[in-house]
């Protein structure tokens, strides 16, 4: 693995934007409006408004829903 700076082009070319650890220096509605897919593991986009491209682990509300 190795570290990209975030960036809207690499949000843009990403498949799939994985969060797996929260920082409060991410602005998460800017991801989840640039990422064509987000997977959410530990629910750092709560209160973000998502456009069907959201996906959180264990959450039953997702729109792709995982148990």
């Amino acid at each position: 693995l190795e570290s990209i700076p975030l960036s809207d082009q690499v949000l843009g070319e990403a498949d799939c934007v994985a969060i797996v650890t929260g920082h409060s220096q991410y602005d998460y509605q800017a991801i989840l409006d640039r990422a064509d897919m987000v997977l959410d593991c530990c629910n750092a986009t709560r209160g973000a408004v998502a456009r069907g491209n959201l996906l959180k682990l264990g959450a039953t509300d997702s729109p792709v829903g995982v148990p």
